[in-house]
């Protein structure tokens, strides 16, 4: 029995098991096994990344493909604002996005494919592009991303992210 307000942390192997139980009574709990946005992994070019993820509130949700690079360095800004296709042309590769909800079966929520992604955002280490959002709703996902294209210029990290969307008024 957890006492109000306290935290259990049980670990079984390399999965971490967490369980709050809140004022009210009701109980929280959630394995590290699948990651709940935001949360981003490394991939490379040419390579295909497959995870489970857990979404705990409806909203919308972004697949970003990230360009990382060390902040301290113009010529790393450089060379991924070029292999990002930072002068609007778009990235040199293209991105195949797949989400399915799991359930009981497999249930497809999205399947898209993104030719020469643009930049949607950028800061100090990071330039971005928006592959696909969707609304989401409690439950847990499969997320499919496939790279084809040249591998990135060296220092400079792939990513992909998945995390609030969040719209202009």
């Amino acid at each position: 029995m957890v006492k109000k307000s306290a935290l259990a942390v049980l670990l079984v192997g390399a999965m971490a098991f967490c369980s709050f139980q809140l004022l009210d009574g009701a109980t929280v709990s959630w394995g590290l096994q699948s990651p709940s946005p935001p949360f981003e992994e490394a991939m490379d070019a040419s390579t295909t990344l497959q995870t489970e993820f857990a979404v705990r509130h409806t909203d919308l949700y972004a697949v970003e493909l990230n360009y990382r690079f060390d902040r301290t360095s113009q010529a790393e800004r450089d060379a991924a604002w070029s292999f990002a296709g930072g002068n609007a042309t778009g990235a040199s590769l293209h991105a195949e996005v797949e989400i399915n909800k799991i359930s009981d079966t497999k249930i497809r929520l999205l399947h898209e494919t993104v030719q020469k992604p643009k930049l949607t955002s950028w800061g100090a280490g990071v330039l971005s592009s928006e592959l696909a959002a969707r609304r989401l709703t409690p439950g847990k996902y499969n997320l499919r991303v496939k790279l084809v294209g040249g591998p990135p210029p060296p220092g400079i990290g792939l990513t992909v992210s998945v995390s609030k969307a969040y719209r202009g008024k």
